[in-house]
């Protein structure tokens, strides 16, 4: 009456069942049902690292493994109840087999002793409908209870497989949580292992240069080592030359010989030298009389820069005069002149101009004072060049004193010529200094030359505005007059008067 592989005795439900003693619920059900290893769901157990958990951890998961959720607890309270339907069942139908066949029996051993009548076949067969009732009845019934019983399992499975996930996500969740606090911990070494490289770098890099200073120490003593087999071998050459160099010593004493010979010939070349040394005095003389020539020349060009700075100095004098005449009337003009600035504007600009000619009058005059200067500088130099001059003479004539007292060694005429050659080196400076000198006084007389066009067109812009100022001076004039005779009474007749003039007053103001 029961499935193949399948005995109601051999449930964990069961009295007396191995897997009612077993507190592992999500295996032992499915093998101790007779449900293949194949036919269950593949569950993933999460493999756990080789973290140590901590006390409170394995408490936690005791705990877990001890309380069982609602669906678990009502699957185990539906399958104690299917146990008892079943144990009823089976004791109901059990009872009921054998009474009929007890009954079978009877009735079969009552038709072995008389067959004549048929009553007794017709009871039997109605024991037999009533055997095969139940027996129908109980075949109805298995398939429900094992119904029942799959949805049991399943609703146990299911809710064992919800708690191991959850089982799992908790752990999951302590090792994510591990993980960040590995992962903080390994971020604290790090910056200590930054601190601990950013105090050990500078170690590193003496140690690196220790290196250095050891492998070009080693370099340096291998290079000493070669120069002192180089001086060895230097050494042994100087030892084995040294014969050598008593052989040279003999050919040097015959140089000596040939040397005395041409000491000789030396004697005649010193004849020929004080022939050149009077050349030389010849050529002097001439040098002293240019200098003289070049001295008169210097002097009259002196006297001709004296005259023309005089001039500049005067005319310097008279356009200052004029320039502070006329900054004079331009101040007059702003005194007087103050209703009538907002109308001049143009005039009030030229004014401001002549300031900054002033200005430029004053930079000229220190431009002057400077130039003064320069003249004092070169009359000074003049005078050390006269001086330099003077004193070449009395060397030349101590040279000439001394033309008559040369000896026959070669000495004084060396230094009659090193004399001459400081003579012409002096000459030589002498000229770049004056020239320089020359030089500077035609550029600030070039200077002044190139500032005159300014002083031109600050005088006629001077002059334009005295005319100017002039005509606004008759203009109040007129204007007064015109009040006066209004105040008089005679304003009202020459109404037309004063418009007329006051017009007019505005154009030329316009104008100008």
């Amino acid at each position: 009456m029961t499935p193949s592989g399948y005995g109601l005795g051999q449930s964990k439900h069961a009295p007396g069942s191995p897997a009612r003693k077993k507190p592992d619920p999500p295996v032992e059900p499915l093998q101790a049902h007779g449900i293949p290893e194949e036919a269950a769901p593949a569950v993933h157990i999460p493999a756990f690292s080789t973290t140590i958990a901590t006390k409170q951890q394995i408490a936690a998961l005791d705990a877990a493994e001890d309380v069982k959720p609602p669906a678990a607890e009502l699957a185990v309270e539906q399958a104690a109840k299917l146990e008892k339907d079943v144990e009823d069942h089976t004791a109901g139908f059990s009872k009921s087999v054998a009474s009929a066949v007890e009954v079978t029996r009877e009735l079969l051993r009552q038709l072995r002793d008389s067959t004549s009548s048929t009553e007794v076949v017709d009871s039997l067969w109605q024991e037999l409908e009533q055997l095969f009732e139940p027996a129908n009845a109980a075949k109805t019934a298995l398939p429900q209870f094992m119904e029942k019983q799959r949805d049991n399992i399943s609703l146990y499975h299911s809710s064992m497989m919800n708690q191991t996930i959850c089982e799992t996500q908790v752990e999951l969740d302590l090792q994510h949580k591990k993980l960040r606090t590995q992962h903080n911990l390994l971020l604290e070494q790090q910056e200590a292992f930054q601190n601990y490289r950013s105090r050990t770098d500078p170690s590193l890099k003496e140690l690196k240069n220790i290196q250095e200073c050891v492998s070009r120490l080693t370099l340096e003593k291998g290079n000493f080592k070669t120069e002192v087999d180089k001086y060895k071998a230097m050494l042994e050459q100087e030892i084995a030359s040294k014969a050598e160099d008593r052989k040279t010593t003999d050919a040097l004493q015959k140089e000596l010989e040939t040397l005395i010979t041409s000491k000789k010939q030396l004697e005649i070349e010193n004849e020929t030298l004080r022939k050149t040394a009077t050349d030389t005095l010849g050529q002097l003389k001439n040098t002293e009389q240019k200098l003289n020539k070049d001295l008169l020349k210097l002097q009259i060009e002196h006297r001709l820069l004296i005259v023309k700075y005089n001039n500049q100095t005067s005319e310097h004098a008279g356009t200052a005069a004029r320039m502070s005449e006329q900054v004079k009337m331009i101040e007059d003009l702003t005194t007087s002149v103050d209703t009538l600035q907002r109308q001049n504007a143009d005039l009030q600009r030229r004014v401001e101009k002549a300031d900054k000619l002033a200005q430029a009058n004053a930079d000229l005059s220190k431009a002057k004072e400077e130039l003064q200067k320069q003249l004092v500088d070169l009359k000074a130099v003049f005078s050390t060049t006269k001086d330099d001059a003077e004193s070449a003479r009395a060397e030349v004539q101590v040279l000439k004193e001394n033309t008559s007292k040369v000896t026959t060694t070669g000495t004084s005429d060396k230094a009659l010529v090193q004399k001459v050659k400081e003579l012409e080196e002096k000459k030589k400076d002498l000229e770049v200094a004056i020239g320089d000198w020359s030089d500077l006084a035609s550029r600030s007389y070039k200077k002044f030359k190139d500032m005159e066009p300014v002083y031109n067109d600050a005088e006629k812009h001077r002059a334009d505005a005295s005319q100017k100022a002039a005509k606004i001076i008759e203009l109040e004039r007129q204007l007064a007059a015109a009040k006066d005779e209004k105040s008089n009474g005679v304003g009202n007749a020459a109404g037309a008067d004063v418009a007329y003039w006051k017009n007019k007053y505005e154009t030329l103001l316009s104008s100008i």
